[in-house]
């Protein structure tokens, strides 16, 4: 089911070449929203589980797709065997910092970009939008993408008849530095 999730996205900034790398972990946050039948709405969260960083060039966003709680003990379960997490505990994002935009100190933007998701055992490319708002070397990041689960060799979950769409939304927050 929610299988979606995760995934993670997106990236931050910075306008100098320093590197970045991923501060307050324990205040990051992804979600997911997964869609079906009838107003069917299924919300998992997660707290403390965006990994940040910057190596040779790219922007690695990593989550760790075992720590969604969708408020349900048994859809948990049903999730994180959709998942697999047993065998694939993360979703990472790959995006080549030079196709980011940064924000000057102060400042404030929204753009979109495309990287290299890889979930579930397969790595694809995607779109997705991201916010950014620059303190001093401090970029707190906010992003969101849409995943067509079945991509990534998911089946749509479904439970008593009832199956969620495909495509599931994700959102996440995080905060990184210039090193």
């Amino acid at each position: 089911m929610a299988a979606l999730l995760f995934l993670m996205i997106l990236l931050l900034s910075g306008v100098s070449a320093a590197a970045l790398f991923g501060i307050g972990q324990k205040e990051s946050s992804s979600s997911f929203l997964a869609e079906g039948p009838g107003g069917l709405r299924i919300v998992g969260e997660a707290r403390g589980v965006v990994d940040a960083n910057e190596n040779d060039g790219q922007l690695i966003i990593r989550l760790d797709l075992r720590q969604y709680d969708t408020g349900i003990g048994f859809r948990d379960d049903h999730l994180r065997d959709a998942l697999e997490t047993k065998k694939f505990p993360f979703a990472e994002l790959r995006v080549p910092r030079a196709a980011l935009k940064f924000p000057a100190d102060g400042a404030k933007l929204s753009s979109k970009a495309t990287g290299s998701l890889k979930f579930h055992g397969k790595t694809k490319q995607i779109a997705f939008g991201y916010d950014v708002n620059r303190t001093g070397s401090d970029y707190h990041v906010g992003g969101k993408l849409k995943v067509d689960i079945t991509q990534f060799g998911i089946e749509q979950p479904c439970h008593l008849g009832l199956c969620v769409k495909k495509d599931v939304k994700v959102k996440v927050k995080f905060k990184v530095r210039e090193k």
